[in-house]
């Protein structure tokens, strides 16, 4: 079942799912899941093989980020049609593939078509339906949650007593980029280590721009994701003290 179909048959992905903290995409498990066709998961598998050499079939499915399952049909059909060739044996029952010379020439014309060589896309409607069920309107945050997102800030207790059900209410309707758009012009660097902030803000960031050019001048505002967690490693500060300098100190 697709993410889309997912979200459709489930007020909430997140509940349906029985998610606590984030949203994490069903894996899908045959080809038809994937949203993408037979030619396409051939053509990325040819084009990774025509970069590399050869590589064994887990090595593939980690790149093309598709299941080992699902791409052992492609590379049977490959195999059957010579574009590929099993040049030695791997782990498990595994194969090493090399690319024969009918499939380095089929990898070059999908290289000349697209030069992407990477995991597999997304369907555009199932990114869509990710991104709708990662909005703050479908989360219910508990105080746990709250007290993680505070965690570097000095909340009085009773503050949280408020806040709470004031998040959860059904009035409560307002995004973060809303509440960023109050602070243009003035700097605001928004920094996470993908414990609860990192790339999946910038969506909100991206969304206040628009008001922050308002204002004339480059936008003072920005993300810095360091994937650290709470603690900031010494590359981030030194990040962090270069955008001070430039957005605070002129």
């Amino acid at each position: 079942m697709s993410a889309t179909e997912t979200l459709e048959n489930a007020s909430s992905l997140i509940s349906a799912l029985g998610l606590d903290d984030s949203f994490q995409p069903q894996e899908p498990a045959t080809t038809k899941d994937t949203g993408l066709s037979e030619a396409l998961i051939e053509d990325l598998i040819l084009k990774f093989l025509s970069g590399v050499g050869s590589e064994s079939g887990r090595a593939i499915s980690d790149q093309v980020c598709l299941p080992l399952a699902i791409l052992e049909d492609r590379f049977t059909a490959l195999r059957q049609r010579q574009e590929i060739a099993p040049s030695g044996s791997a782990m498990l029952g595994d194969h090493i593939y090399r690319l024969t010379d009918v499939g380095r020439d089929r990898a070059h014309r999908a290289l000349r078509e697209c030069a992407y060589v990477g995991p597999a896309p997304v369907p555009l409607e199932d990114y869509v339906s990710s991104v709708h069920a990662q909005t703050i309107a479908s989360e219910k945050p508990r105080k746990r949650e709250l007290d993680r997102a505070f965690s570097d800030i000095h909340v009085e207790p009773e503050m949280f007593n408020q806040l709470g059900p004031a998040i959860n209410a059904p009035a409560f309707t307002r995004e973060q980029h809303e509440l960023l758009a109050l602070v243009a012009p003035r700097p605001f660097l928004l920094v996470g280590g993908d414990s609860a902030d990192g790339d999946r803000s910038w969506p909100f960031i991206e969304a206040a721009l628009p008001v922050y050019r308002l204002y004339g001048g480059p936008p003072r505002v920005g993300l810095l994701n360091h994937k650290g967690g709470h603690a900031v490693p010494p590359e981030a500060e030194r990040a962090i003290a270069e955008w001070m300098e430039t957005y605070t100190l002129t």
